[in-house]
């Protein structure tokens, strides 16, 4: 009985054991199988990838659009489903039994989320620009959006400073660029250019640079385009986010942010914050004194389905400061002259220091959005929007005594925007979008400041109506838009004399936007892209009435009453050409534009009460900028990529037979990029690339159009380092860069405190993101 009652003891245990096996084996036996097909047309989507990101593996669709993965256990899975040219989309799924999944995607570039536009070479898209990578966009958290915007073709960047800078697309800038965020123009613009983009670029997770009919949308302004920023949809029922910390040696700067966000059942939210620190920052024999700058951005984002609504409020703050360099501030004009003919500016130091001395500015943008989207159908939608901006603006002089704190310029701007949206898309790849749009300005000097205003007090009334539309057909996809504002502008100049008196002006303008683009597959390696753009653009209130000293570029500016509305007419044509290993992008363009307004360095300085400093004034003529892009990429192995990027144009003023100023010179840029397909050591995805960027000097320039001669052409080599430290549910990413590693003396034609000192230096900056 013994013996029995032992085999019986046995018997049952390894039952168990068995039964407990089987058990594993078949919660691990789970599969998620499916289709990805066109949301549009309904035809699947062949070589789509579908990634399990807890797994950190993926597989690819077949010709039928058909997918299988297998050996799943009872667990949550996040999926990511991509194809060229669709918008990504995310899924998150508790897997209990296998699952069988049929995933739409959508078709069109507007709503693209995280997608490379490099990758869309054999597809057709009516998107006329670029979207930066979101591996790009996490490696620059600690440097400024000019700068991450300037790693595509065709961008580079004008700076004032280190701390101040914006991007040049084809030559132009400031008020011929829209910058957008969260889908809302910004209105800082009209201030001038002494200031940088009021986004930081460490909260974002999208960034496009948009062209032709793609950027119409946004107004007359986008006469060379319109940066989009934006934080995609929250769609995980998880919680999610990231912690980056990050320092950059030369101004020792010291930078963070942070996200958290997730969905529950049909409401979502994200919060989001981030901090920069930098001081002084160092040239190679020097520091640049006051150079330093420091900024804080907070925001929230809430979501809302129910049924066909869907509803997001949406806020943000960026408050910052930004010091001026002293070697700008020049007291007298024999000073002045000396100043821009030294090579060792005044005021360096062998001292670093993170104090901000009274000459600074100091800036706070705030926005407040409200949206709501009705879907009328499965093709179709409704949106609307509101938007409220809140810009506070100061520049602080180095004044004594009791006005040592004041501000010397004290601006405050309101702005209002609304729009609403109708969108429909068809079967047939149709797509129809027209809305209108409205907005007000209302732009105060706040009193108290004892000088005379830079800018009058202003109004700014703009109605608005545009329409768009897309239809491919076989091989062959075009887009039209067309767009009208109405601008009536009322101003409040002082006119200066014995005895100063405010006088009300009013300014109205009829604006006229007219897009038009063809994309055709020539062949199963090639696309080609014609763009025709017409736009008319009204003179800004800077450009109007500027009549005072610019604190951020050291310099004292003039307007110009008089000056008319910009028209413009811009040709364009995109080719691709790929292969196995090899794609090739060249882009032409010619842009003529009548009364083209420019600022133009004048023949003499100016003596001030609060200094001398360099006189500019507005002007206008016609004039025509005609360039090429070039951007070519060679596959050297499965693992070594090499990639050359060449810009060139070049600008004249018709009317006065003369080059145009603050043209940038020609670029050439090449990289060598070694990634792995395998683990080295615990180390994945790991990328490693040597960087060479020339900046040649600017020779189309006659003598007398600035103080001096532009600086000499300069070549900069830069090193990358991008690691995952962990890749499971959570991710701990490294990403170490060395700026200008032969620590180079130069300087830039693009900075306007060039007159004065030169470019920083090397600079080694290591960065560590946590993303769970």
């Amino acid at each position: 009985m013994l013996r029995l009652h032992l085999i019986l003891q046995y018997s049952s245990l390894l039952l168990l054991l068995c039964w407990s096996s089987f058990n594993c084996i078949a919660q691990c036996a789970f599969t998620i199988e499916g289709t990805l097909k066109d949301e549009v047309s309904g035809a699947p989507l062949s070589g789509a990838t579908v990634y399990v990101r807890e797994l950190s593996a993926g597989v690819v669709t077949d010709q039928q659009g058909k997918f299988a993965i297998e050996q799943l256990c009872a667990q949550t899975y996040h999926l990511n489903f991509s194809h060229l040219g669709c918008a990504e989309k995310q899924m998150t799924i508790e897997l209990k039994s296998s699952k069988l999944l049929s995933v739409f995607l959508h078709h069109h570039a507007a709503d693209l989320q995280e997608v490379i536009v490099e990758d869309h070479a054999h597809e057709l898209d009516a998107t006329v620009g670029e979207q930066i990578a979101p591996s790009l966009i996490l490696e620059h958290k600690g440097a400024q959006l000019s700068e991450l915007l300037s790693t595509t073709s065709g961008v580079q960047v004008l700076q004032n400073g280190k701390g101040i800078s914006k991007p040049i697309v084809h030559g132009l800038t400031n008020d011929r660029l829209v910058v957008v965020q969260q889908g809302v123009p910004l209105s800082t613009q009209s201030w001038g250019s002494d200031h940088g983009i009021e986004v930081d670029g460490s909260m974002l997770n999208q960034v496009k640079v948009l062209k032709g009919a793609s950027a119409l949308r946004y107004g007359p302004e986008a006469l060379a385009g319109a940066i989009v920023t934006a934080y995609s949809k929250i769609q995980d029922a998880h919680l999610h986010g990231s912690v980056t910390n990050g320092f950059h040696s030369n101004g020792r700067g010291l930078f963070s942010s942070f996200k958290l966000e997730q969905k529950r059942n049909a409401f979502a939210y994200r919060i989001f914050s981030g901090y920069k620190n930098f001081g002084d920052f160092n040239t190679p024999e020097y520091y640049l004194t006051n150079s330093g700058y420091r900024n804080f951005s907070g925001g929230l984002q809430l979501q809302k389905n129910l049924n066909r609504h869907f509803f997001e409020l949406y806020t943000s703050v960026l408050s910052s400061e930004n010091g001026v360099l002293k070697a700008s501030q020049i007291g007298n004009l024999t000073d002045l002259q000396l100043a821009i003919q030294r090579e060792e500016p005044y005021f360096a130091t062998q001292e670093f220091s993170r104090l901000i001395d009274p000459a600074h500015q100091a800036a706070t943008h705030s926005i407040f959005k409200f949206k709501h989207q009705y879907t009328l159908s499965d093709y179709s939608k409704l949106t609307q929007s509101y938007a409220f901006q809140i810009n506070n603006r100061k520049e602080f002089d180095n004044r004594r005594g009791a006005f040592r704190y004041v501000p010397a310029l004290d601006l405050r701007k309101w702005s209002h925007f609304y729009e609403l949206v109708y969108q429909k898309e068809s079967i047939h790849d149709r797509q129809f979008e027209t809305g209108l749009q409205f907005v007000f300005q209302d732009n105060t000097n706040v009193p108290g400041t004892a000088t005379l205003p830079l800018l009058p007090d202003f109004r700014l009334l703009r109605p608005a109506y545009f329409i768009g539309f897309k239809k491919q057909k076989d091989k062959l996809l075009f887009a039209l838009g067309g767009r009208y504002d109405f601008n009536l502008l009322n101003a409040w100049p002082i006119r200066r004399g014995i005895v100063n008196v405010v006088e009300q002006t009013t300014h109205i303008n009829h604006n006229v936007v007219l897009s038009g683009s063809l994309q055709a597959a020539t062949s199963k390696a090639t696309r080609l892209r014609v763009n025709l753009d017409v736009i008319s653009r009204a003179a800004k209130m800077h450009e109007l009435y500027s009549d005072g000293l610019h604190q951020g570029v050291a310099s004292y500016e003039q307007g110009n009453e008089q000056l008319d509305s910009e028209q413009s007419m811009k040709l364009s044509a995109e080719f691709k050409i790929f292969g196995h290993k090899a794609s090739l992008k060249v882009i032409p363009y010619v842009h003529l534009i009548n009364n083209f307004i420019y600022l133009q360095a004048q023949d003499s300085f100016l003596l001030t009460v609060r200094g001398a400093y360099p006189l500019f004034i507005y002007e206008s003529n016609d004039a025509i900028i005609r360039g090429v892009d070039l951007d070519f990429k060679y596959q050297l192995s499965n693992a070594i990529n090499a990639r050359m990027m060449f810009d060139y144009l070049k600008g004249d003023n018709l009317e006065l037979d003369m080059p145009l100023v603050q043209m940038p010179g020609a670029r050439l840029r090449y990289s060598l990029e070694y990634a792995p397909q395998k683990k080295i050591g615990f180390l994945q995805h790991t990328r490693l690339s040597l960087q060479c960027n020339h900046q040649f000097k600017q020779h189309y320039l006659n003598a007398d159009q600035d103080f001096i001669a532009p600086p000499e052409g300069y070549t900069l080599v830069n090193a990358k380092l991008s690691t995952h430290l962990i890749n499971t549910k959570q991710q701990l990413i490294l990403n170490v860069q060395v700026q200008n590693i032969f620590d180079i003396t130069y300087r830039s034609y693009l900075n306007r405190l060039r007159y004065f000192a030169d470019e920083p230096g090397r600079s080694v900056n290591v960065q560590l993101s946590y993303v769970f």
